[in-house]
């Protein structure tokens, strides 16, 4: 028996919002209330990105360039900010978080950069294929 492509997409962008809010909660316990390292609180947008991920994962890769362009410039944006913060908050913000909550900072790092290192693998993997002869994307 096999799944249909809507529930896989279902799946994903279910397993994608769990995910996704786990980063979220992370970066807000790095926040700190205020206190802390606020500036992974950009990577709050994950809640979005990677069910959107998730969901673009479910169709063939002609059908979903389109889509995972998009989220990787939104992504390419997001670590851009993410970095211009972090640099403009300072390294003792980031220094305070590290000394009170080391185990999170890595968490938060991995959860952040591994689904990002996914859809790299995605773009490159997808590009290396050339688009079937047919397919919607070319008659469209």
């Amino acid at each position: 028996m096999t799944a249909t492509r809507p529930t896989v997409a279902i799946a994903l962008g279910v397993f994608g919002v769990a995910y996704g809010s786990f980063l979220a909660a992370s970066a807000f316990v790095l926040g700190g209330g205020g206190h802390g390292w606020c500036s992974p609180i950009l990577s709050s947008i994950g809640v979005f990105l990677v069910p959107a991920f998730g969901v673009a994962l479910a169709y063939p890769p002609e059908r979903r360039r389109p889509m995972i362009k998009m989220i990787a410039a939104v992504v390419i944006l997001t670590d851009l900010l993410l970095v211009i913060a972090s640099w403009q908050e300072g390294a003792s913000y980031i220094a305070k978080v590290w000394s009170t909550i080391p185990r999170l900072v890595v968490i938060w790092a991995i959860l952040w950069a591994s689904w990002q290192l996914a859809l790299l693998a995605v773009l490159v993997l997808d590009a290396s294929r050339p688009a079937r002869l047919g397919s919607r994307s070319e008659a469209t």
